[in-house]
């Protein structure tokens, strides 16, 4: 079964574009475990994996028992510094997503604002 963050690849890596994964940062996305439970993420339809390396999946339990959602690849277009000039050299056409562009990334995939504590961007 394939997970609901798969459209989150169908728009910011679309077929064709030549869009690439940052090098340097991964988006987070942080559950709410006082709002949310594993059933409540199941009747959405997200797919439970195994844990953080499981490709197909929405969310997994962590060893703690925590509802966590695996790392996403930020497209480079997204990537924190990125400025359109640098675009402009390597893949004309491809505009510099706006700023918190990520906040939106949760609801796409099918998180309810709600269940969300965070979103953010490491390296």
């Amino acid at each position: 079964m394939t997970g609901k963050r798969d459209v989150y690849y169908q728009k910011y890596f679309p077929d064709g574009k030549g869009i690439k994964a940052s090098e340097e940062h991964m988006l987070n996305i942080w559950l709410d475990d006082d709002a949310v439970t594993r059933d409540d993420l199941l009747k959405a339809g997200l797919v439970e994996g195994k844990d953080e390396d499981d490709d197909e999946c929405d969310f997994y339990l962590d060893d703690e028992d925590l509802l966590c959602v695996p790392p996403l690849a930020v497209p480079m277009n997204g990537d924190v510094g990125i400025e359109q000039e640098d675009l402009d050299e390597g893949l004309p056409g491809i505009e510099v997503l706006p700023d918190d562009w990520e906040e939106g990334v949760p609801e796409l995939i099918g998180f309810k604002p709600e269940w969300v504590d965070g979103v953010s961007m490491d390296g």
